[in-house]
């Protein structure tokens, strides 16, 4: 859904100059001049051309209504005020004019710088309110398709936390698209790119979602250079990028590499050029007519025609190819032994010697690798041999160690028997000690009659 187009007359806040000391001058009036302001039609008074010009400069493609002529009491509307010099930088000056042809503006400009309002959400995070806009163009795909590149050059420590938020109704970022409208830009799809460490963002346009997210990451090389120190690196790896900073109004005086000069004034355009009424097709059309062509079979009529030319053209070639090898055969001295329609004889074929020291190579190299596989074997040999001598030491260990477990048991077992042996002899004779005693104790002991027994 295309967002609504309102009237915006109030003055406009002031560019923020502290994004980066390369960062061109803004305006210096209060008031900025708005290209959004639809002019008010009265129901009796018809619209001027200069209002039919605004409202079509602003919505490129509407349908302007036919030429009508203005009452006697309606006044042409004052010129506007002069726009400052480096104004084109700022989404130029010619798009924001009113314009009193019929046909809608519908070139953008390239690279330019927008503002939003301090009361915009980006502002509240932090972010500048000022960014670069780079909208997609066949002019400049070389540093699209190199943006990637020149944006790690740039700042390698930001690459990965950058994020890219693409809009296709400017419903996500309506501040963005209000500003771009009011700038002259047409309706297209846009993609923010946002750097959180830097408080960088910058707007890439174009209707296919892979431009635009080349024209995003070029826009965020514009805001990394404007606030960079030096891009004397980043301009020797990247020539064409010297240019297009000066296109955006960055300075680049200071960060130019050695060799290189100031850009030159262009010359004006001469009159006396003849223009070609050819249509010039662009490089999104020649893309998808050859993929078109790819497409098609090869028996289809259409085409088919320049298909049995390429045919027949790939065949006189291949056929002068075989006819420059057969004359340098012959240059060659070998006229004579040219084919005369013959049998072939593999006696008459030519033999040729094998250059000089190519056998001697090869003898040298054989021999290397037989020692090098003796060596090899040998080495195999020596280290079975060592694990062998290992594994028997091992196993006589083991057999070792059994056997003194062995004998360790044995002992502790004739150990334990004597000593249960000591034992009981000791009890033995304590028992006939006892019994002994007994005996003597009885013998001892007087009968009735009073003698001893």
């Amino acid at each position: 859904m295309r967002p609504t187009l309102r009237p915006s007359t109030r003055p406009q806040p002031q560019a923020s100059h502290a994004q980066g000391a390369r960062f061109g001058s803004g305006p210096s009036s209060g008031m900025r001049p708005s290209a959004s302001v639809r002019p008010t039609r009265s129901r009796t008074a018809a619209p001027s051309a200069a209002a039919l010009g605004a409202t079509q400069a602003v919505r490129p493609g509407a349908p302007g209504p036919g030429p009508s002529r203005p009452p006697g009491f309606f006044h042409p509307p004052p010129p506007p005020a002069p726009y400052p010099a480096h104004y084109n930088s700022w989404g130029g000056a010619s798009a924001a004019r009113p314009s009193s042809s019929r046909e809608p503006v519908s070139e953008s400009p390239a690279v330019g710088w927008i503002e939003v309002a301090n009361t915009s959400p980006l502002v509240k995070e932090g972010y500048f309110n000022v960014a670069p806009v780079v909208q997609w163009s066949d002019n400049i795909q070389t540093l699209l398709s190199g943006s990637n590149n020149i944006m790690y050059d740039l700042d390698n420590d930001v690459f990965d936390t950058m994020t890219f938020n693409h809009d296709g109704d400017w419903s996500d970022f309506p501040e963005v698209g209000a500003v771009l409208r009011q700038n002259g830009y047409e309706e297209l799809a846009i993609c923010v790119a946002i750097c959180p460490p830097r408080a960088l963002w910058a707007v890439g346009m174009a209707s296919k979602q892979r431009h635009r997210l080349q024209a995003a990451r070029l826009s965020m090389c514009l805001a990394l250079a404007a606030n960079a120190e030096s891009l004397q690196e980043v301009f020797s790896r990247n020539p064409e990028f010297l240019d297009f900073c000066r296109s955006a109004n960055i300075s680049v005086e200071d960060s130019m590499p050695n060799g290189a000069r100031p850009a030159e004034p262009a010359a004006p355009p001469s009159r006396n050029k003849r223009k070609s009424k050819k249509r010039e097709y662009t490089q999104e059309e020649w893309d998808e007519w050859n993929a078109q062509s790819q497409k098609k079979a090869k028996g289809n009529t259409n085409g088919h025609a320049n298909q049995d030319w390429n045919d027949q053209n790939w065949n006189d070639q291949n056929w002068k190819d075989q006819n420059w090898k057969d004359q340098e055969w012959k240059d060659t001295g070998n006229a004579d032994l040219q084919d005369d329609g013959s049998l072939y004889d593999p006696e008459k074929e030519p033999q040729m010697a094998p250059p000089v020291g190519v056998e001697e190579d090869a003898a040298a190299a054989e021999a290397e690798a037989a020692e090098a596989a003796a060596a090899a074997a040998a080495a195999e040999a020596a280290e079975a041999e060592a694990a062998e001598a290992e594994a028997a030491e091992a196993a006589a260990a083991a057999a070792m160690t059994a056997e003194e477990e062995a004998e360790a048991v044995a002992a502790a077992k004739a150990a334990e028997a004597a000593a249960i042996l000591e034992a009981e002899l000791a009890e033995a004779e304590r028992v006939s000690e006892e019994m002994a005693k007994d005996v003597v104790k009885v013998q001892s002991v007087p009968d009735r009659s009073g003698s001893i027994t």
